[in-house]
């Protein structure tokens, strides 16, 4: 639906602005996602495409900017690389900075390449070079992972004439130094990268090869505490094997996504209800629904059945105006908290 509805708005555009190209209208960091099949039915190889900036060969008639961080900024500030977020024209004595943030974590990244245009118009430093990593808030720091002067990747120094080059760079888990890098990407989400100095930017364009499961768990968490099925939201359910934990939905609804084969438990513990446990949950390639989970109210010792279907029948008759024998779920635990406090205090 997405490609579909992108290649209608691209066909006006082509039709009303015929001078455009085709990637002047990539003017978004996430613009591109695409399926490669492989032979293997437990993932699939998605490839995600992010760009900053035109692919317009430094036409400085369109308006772009890059978008470094805050604490990017920051950081090149103290350490005397000034930054400049103007693309297309060269930064005398200052660096061009660009934040790919919000990329998708929580996946297995095979691969990445970042792929940029780079134009000066002065002879080819030492110092011009191009510099990638992670910039860490807690604590306060730039961790460099790739860097590599520009004379080196275009395999040769520019003299006084004007140069334009293309450069592509790739990440790739079969080499070990690239891994460190991939790491990040996927644990923090983001790629900083800074290029300078004298060095202007066309373009930076940043593509991650993910590899993610097929298999999963989902399901739906409900308690029939106030006389009929209702939703229970914010509930934590916990998927034992791997630690990870999601909050179900105003719906009562959960997810576990990207899971490898395997047998899984889930555990669903509150102060309100009972504690539930879920074991031998059997993911292949598929996504494995889980039967609706009915919660019960939390037993003890002071607090009797009865007494608690009591305490319902009071909260139904104090909160339900429309007289339809039906309260939120917020109202019942309400109920609940009331006559387990009352007991507590009563011993």
């Amino acid at each position: 639906m997405v490609i579909k509805q992108n290649f209608v708005i691209l066909t006006l555009c082509m039709l009303f602005f015929p001078t455009l190209c085709v990637s002047d209208m990539i003017d978004t960091q996430k613009i591109l996602v695409t399926e490669k099949s492989d032979n293997i039915s437990t993932y699939t190889v998605t490839e995600k495409i992010y760009l900053s900036g035109i692919q317009d060969d430094f036409n400085q008639m369109n308006t772009e900017q890059s978008a470094p961080s805050v604490e990017f900024s920051t950081y090149l500030s103290q350490t005397q690389r000034i930054p400049l977020i103007e693309m297309d024209i060269v930064p005398i004595g200052k660096w061009i900075a660009h934040s790919f943030q919000q990329l998708t974590t929580g996946v297995y990244i095979c691969s990445a390449k970042l792929e940029c245009k780079i134009y000066s118009d002065h002879p080819l430093a030492s110092d011009d070079r191009i510099i990638c990593g992670t910039m860490k808030k807690d604590p306060f720091e730039f961790v460099t992972q790739w860097e590599s002067s520009v004379s080196t990747l275009v395999g040769y120094t520019w003299g006084e004439a004007e140069q334009s080059e293309d450069i592509i760079i790739q990440w790739n888990r079969l080499n070990p130094n690239d891994s460190q890098l991939l790491d990040n990407v996927l644990t923090f989400g983001r790629l900083d990268i800074c290029i300078g100095d004298y060095t202007a930017v066309d373009f930076l364009k940043l593509t991650l090869e993910m590899l993610v499961y097929n298999g999963g768990i989902s399901g739906t968490v409900v308690s029939s505490v106030v006389g009929y099925p209702a939703p229970v939201n914010g509930m934590s359910v916990t998927l034992i094997e791997t630690g990870m934990q999601q909050q179900t939905a105003m719906d009562g609804k959960f997810i576990f996504s990207n899971l490898k084969e395997g047998i899984y438990s889930l555990s669903i513990v509150s102060n309100h209800f009972q504690p539930v446990t879920i074991e031998h949950l059997e993911v292949e390639n598929r996504m494995v629904h889980v039967p609706v989970i009915d919660l019960n109210p939390c037993a003890c010792d002071s607090c009797s059945s009865q007494a608690i279907q009591t305490l319902i029948q009071q909260a139904i008759q104090k909160y339900d105006p429309s007289l339809d024998g039906r309260v939120g779920l917020e109202e019942a635990i309400h109920s609940l908290q009331t006559i387990i406090n009352t007991n507590n205090l009563n011993e």
